[in-house]
């Protein structure tokens, strides 16, 4: 799960269509990076769902890299796009629910703890 760092920052000061065009753009670069068995969908606002299955913890990380430093390239203005992610990863018995209150979880997290991270879900 991906949620743009500041967005109301982006409408309050550029606009309702700048923000719109600042979310076609990402999701662009969230398709253009992602693999054929990926689905990438806008949630609500400005998050985004990214599932990527049969994806291991290392691989996700590089992935989740790769993308905070392709947004840091989308620039409205003086304002250089960043976004917190939270990941989880499904195991045996889990539903969907779980998964995305896992990775609500660790995106909320990854807000806590300054934004413009990533963060997994642990249950520690």
């Amino acid at each position: 799960m991906l949620d743009i760092d500041h967005f109301k920052k982006i409408n309050d000061t550029y606009g309702h269509l700048e923000g719109d065009r600042v979310l076609k753009k990402l999701g662009q670069l969230l398709i253009s990076q992602s693999e054929k068995t990926d689905l990438v969908s806008r949630f609500v606002g400005e998050e985004f769902l990214i599932f990527r299955p049969n994806t291991n913890r290392d691989d996700m990380l590089l992935f989740c890299k790769k993308l905070h430093v392709l947004m840091a390239d989308i620039v409205i203005g003086t304002i250089s796009l960043k976004g917190s992610i939270g990941v989880s990863f499904f195991s045996e018995r889990m539903t969907f629910d779980d998964v995305f209150t896992q990775a609500d979880s660790a995106l909320y997290n990854a807000k806590e703890l300054g934004r413009n991270r990533t963060e997994i879900y642990s249950n520690n």
